[in-house]
């Protein structure tokens, strides 16, 4: 029995697009090969790298997401749709809780303990990566 895949979308082949561009763009600048491109991202081997920049499967948001920290670019670089979706989203601590308060409340216990763990490790990393971003600007001056 043969699969086939299906044809990527106009859409998809347009993030495509944009994804070989930035690796050819980005790839000598960071010293990435597409073994190394898929350790960076946390994938066993270079396999699903090069699937994802050849089109033969379709880019999701965190196939996207994962891709663009990798390669030190902004998601939207990537999505430009996605920028939208950053732009109305909560911007503050406070936006987030107000635009999600009832849902929250809607949750057990030891289930918002859970959450306010994983955006404590989500804020650590986040830290880190501001100050490395920090770190490299100031090398680039």
């Amino acid at each position: 029995m043969s699969t086939s895949r299906r044809e990527l979308t106009q859409e998809e082949r347009a993030w495509q697009k944009n994804l070989r561009d930035i690796w050819e763009r980005k790839k000598d600048e960071l010293g990435l090969t597409q073994e190394k491109l898929a350790a960076k991202i946390g994938w066993k081997t270079q396999a699903a790298v090069t699937s994802y920049l050849n089109g033969r499967i379709p880019l999701n948001t965190d196939a996207k997401r994962k891709f663009a920290k990798a390669l030190n670019v902004h998601v939207s670089e990537i999505d430009p749709d996605l920028q939208e979706l950053i732009d109305n989203s909560p911007k503050t601590a406070k936006d987030y809780i107000d635009t999600y308060r009832e849902s929250l409340m809607k949750l057990p216990p030891s289930e918002l303990l859970k959450l306010s763990g994983g955006i404590e490790t989500y804020i650590l990393e986040a830290v880190k990566e501001q100050e490395a971003r920090n770190k490299a600007d100031k090398e680039k001056k």
